[in-house]
């Protein structure tokens, strides 16, 4: 489940799951289950690997800080498994009990699953509840679907529209991005986050200021975003035409 409660990822085992899961510091999601498997999952859900234990497992897997991962099964052997991760996850609850000695206390943490996806292509931003305190008569813009292109490498995402540029970070599935821009003898200022339910959708959210450092206003959007699908065919149209941009000619800027 994602942290809002929505649903997020599933993936049938074949078998049932009589315990808890354990999380790698890595992000990797360790399970086992009663048709003698050791399960290995992505954090988007995807499987990364599993293990024939022979009988069924009903206790939780526990991970050693040098990344073997320990189980044991019905037929009372304990097994041993390499794996990726040196150690638990630094999150409130990585395992059963939350720990290796099975405390059940819960530490803060800021921990993210990170997404294992690139961003990076073409993408339509649709804008809807456009608000704004700036004057009547601004070149204000209007709720419609708009192209822009994503550039991500590893966790730093940039965002090219019509020629300007706003760069940031993704942390977790969210992208943030800041962007300062010349319009009109004033300049105005872009604050962009996106949060990503999949590799080609999502949705958020632009607030907006424009000064020229005698009269501010301010604006906002909502945003849902999805990844344009990848055509061999130029028709030689697809980048050209005004209105490819929901920055360029904001208002005042021409």
């Amino acid at each position: 489940m994602n942290e809002n409660g929505k649903f997020k990822w599933r993936y049938d085992c074949a078998g049932d799951i009589d315990s808890s899961p354990a999380i790698g510091v890595d992000g990797t999601i360790y399970v086992g289950t009663d048709n003698a498997w050791l399960h290995a999952f992505n954090c988007d859900g995807t499987l990364k690997w599993r293990y024939g234990v022979g009988e069924g497992i009903e206790s939780s897997p526990a991970i050693d800080s040098d990344g073997t991962i320990y189980v044991g099964n019905y037929a009372a052997d304990l097994h041993a498994v390499y794996s990726s991760s040196s150690g638990l996850a630094d999150t409130p609850w990585p395992m059963f009990r939350q720990n290796l000695r099975h405390t059940g206390a819960v530490p803060e943490s800021d921990y993210i699953c990170p997404i294992d996806y690139d961003l990076s292509g073409d993408w339509e931003y649709t804008i809807s509840n456009h608000w704004d305190t700036c004057p009547d008569g601004a070149d204000h813009l209007e709720n419609g679907t708009y192209s822009a292109e994503i550039i991500q490498t590893e966790d730093e995402i940039e965002l090219i529209l019509d020629g300007n540029s706003l760069t940031g970070t993704i942390v977790g599935d969210t992208i943030t991005l800041l962007g300062n821009f010349p319009a009109d003898d004033g300049t105005l200022s872009y604050h962009v986050t996106v949060a990503h339910d999949s590799a080609s959708t999502g949705s958020g959210a632009v607030t907006w200021s424009w000064s020229n450092g005698l009269y501010t206003c301010q604006g906002g959007e909502n945003l849902s975003v999805k990844k344009e699908k990848e055509d061999p065919i130029d028709d030689g149209d697809q980048d050209g035409g005004d209105g490819g941009c929901f920055i360029s000619n904001l208002f005042y800027g021409k």
